[in-house]
């Protein structure tokens, strides 16, 4: 289990709402789409008690966006999904930019790196409802399968490309670990800037690690100091 994966619930699932002074209808819709077979996203796991799994996901109601977030037991949970993958919604772009993503998906698959995406995109594909705005970001999810730093430069380099001609604006994360996702902007601009360290996010935790450590992939855990 990851941040950003997609947990597909019971219908019947008791959802635990973490703010109780939101509006009947928000609650309303987030159960409805439980029902529909909706999947929520996977947050970071930093609330009491343990055995509950914390969930999340926004909606719009009345023009006003609200972020949701709730627990589940983790019985009512069917399975656990990968996130949306950015080859499913490459028609929500135009044609130019969807030329674009998919040269930038061809490079990122020879490095053996999956693309997915996050944020307004995903919601909007999951509820087929309007999220994305012209000022949303593509929010981008880069996990490739070796955590080397020669792989991590090759994806950045062909991220960077990618940045470069399109108006775009694309933010995300990248698994450098698999315990550890970092925002690939931050990362390319402390290599850029000679930083020794990166903020890292894991499924319980925010971390600061040493760049050096990242590719030290012999460790299964890297020292950190919480930040």
């Amino acid at each position: 289990m990851n941040r950003h994966d997609l947990a597909l619930l019971c219908p019947r699932a008791q959802l635990h709402f973490l703010d109780q002074n939101l509006p009947t209808v928000v609650y309303q819709t987030i159960q409805h789409w439980v029902e529909q077979g909706i999947p929520m996203t996977i947050c970071r796991q930093d609330h009491q008690p343990a055995v509950q799994v914390k969930l999340a996901m926004s909606c719009f109601i009345q023009a006003r966006k609200y972020r949701i977030a709730f627990t589940v037991n983790p019985t009512d949970i069917i399975e656990i999904q990968s996130p949306v993958l950015l080859s499913q919604i490459l028609q929500d772009f135009d044609l130019v930019l969807q030329a674009q993503l998919k040269k930038f998906m061809q490079s990122l698959s020879q490095l053996d790196c999956q693309v997915y995406v996050y944020g307004s995109y995903a919601h909007q594909y999951l509820t087929q409802l309007p999220y994305v705005s012209p000022s949303s970001d593509l929010d981008m999810l880069l996990y490739p399968t070796q955590y080397d730093e020669t792989t991590i430069t090759g994806i950045l380099k062909q991220l960077h490309l990618l940045q470069s001609h399109t108006s775009q604006a694309i933010d995300g994360e990248i698994k450098i670990h698999p315990h550890w996702q970092v925002s690939f902007n931050e990362l390319q601009f402390a290599r850029q800037h000679g930083q020794t360290h990166v903020i890292a996010k894991g499924i319980q935790e925010i971390a600061l690690l040493e760049l050096q450590q990242l590719w030290e992939q012999s460790n299964d855990q890297y020292s950190a100091c919480t930040s």
